[in-house]
């Protein structure tokens, strides 16, 4: 037995809800390792011996709570991407969605986001595409997400990259600290050792995301290339699929784009994505 259009509008509300709590447990896990960072800093320069000590170890907690946030964010950002992909295939083919499979989805997802679809009759649309349910619409459905993954990430990359030199300033002045404060010993020099530790973690995962927002971007582009190049032949149902099942793996294991990059830049790539498709 499959779901009937109402299930489907519910399931678009619970996978948006989703999405927005894998994003708060995300930036909450980034403010942490941003307070850590600036935090190591101020303490190492500012807070006597014994106080450093104990700093130290409060910092190291809080870069474990921010480890199992981002934990929590990535199961939660993984069963919104699963639903993402059901939700696609309905709304662009016409394929439909079985009972059974959206009943897991009733049982795998957030109370809050439960609560919001049971009160929502949801009338919003996620593409912009007129074209009857088929390869067609998936193609330009596909086009319009990947025109904003592309544009988007290349901007979260610069950010990233932003945010990755703060972090090597701020190891780099705990290292000062090491190394040319003469008095240290024990207790103190392992506290700062440690902070140094943790942020030089903090940066490199940073540093990572830069790296994945700049290849994800690049391979996002050549996909939207192939879609455009199909756009010209007598392509067919497989052949879409397959360019929509590589985006879908690029996507699983990128973070995702922060709502203020979107915010920023929406009425620009607005416009950009109204004159590619004028």
């Amino acid at each position: 037995m499959n779901v009937g259009p109402t299930e489907v509008k519910h399931l678009l509300v619970m996978l948006r809800v989703e999405y927005s709590r894998a994003k708060f447990l995300l930036y909450v896990s980034i403010a942490i390792q941003m307070f850590i960072s600036i935090g190591g800093v101020l303490g190492t320069y500012l807070l006597t011996a014994h106080w450093t000590s104990l700093f130290a170890l409060f910092l190291l907690v809080l870069g474990i709570i921010a480890w199992i946030l981002t934990g929590a964010y990535k199961k939660s950002y993984g069963l919104a991407e699963e639903a993402r992909r059901a939700y696609v295939m309905n709304e662009a083919l016409g394929w439909p969605i079985p009972k059974k499979k959206l009943t897991e989805f009733f049982q795998r997802f957030s109370k809050k986001s439960l609560t919001k679809a049971r009160g929502t009759t949801g009338t919003e649309r996620w593409f912009a595409s007129e074209a009857p349910p088929g390869p067609k619409r998936l193609l330009e459905c596909s086009q319009e997400s990947f025109f904003w993954t592309h544009r988007l990430m290349q901007h979260a990359a610069r950010w990233a990259l932003g945010i990755t030199i703060g972090g090597l300033i701020c190891v780099a002045l705990v290292l000062y600290s090491v190394a040319f404060t003469p008095w240290l010993k024990g207790s103190d020099l392992l506290a700062r050792v440690i902070i140094a530790v943790v942020l030089s973690l903090i940066t490199s995962g940073f540093y990572s995301w830069c790296r994945l927002f700049r290849e994800r971007s690049a391979q996002v582009r050549d996909l939207d290339n192939e879609l455009e190049y199909l756009k010209t032949t007598q392509y067919t149902l497989e052949d879409v699929l397959r360019i929509v099942h590589e985006y879908d793996c690029l996507i699983m294991d990128t973070p995702p784009v922060p709502d203020f990059i979107y915010s920023l830049h929406r009425d620009e790539l607005n416009k950009l994505w109204k004159m590619r498709t004028s």
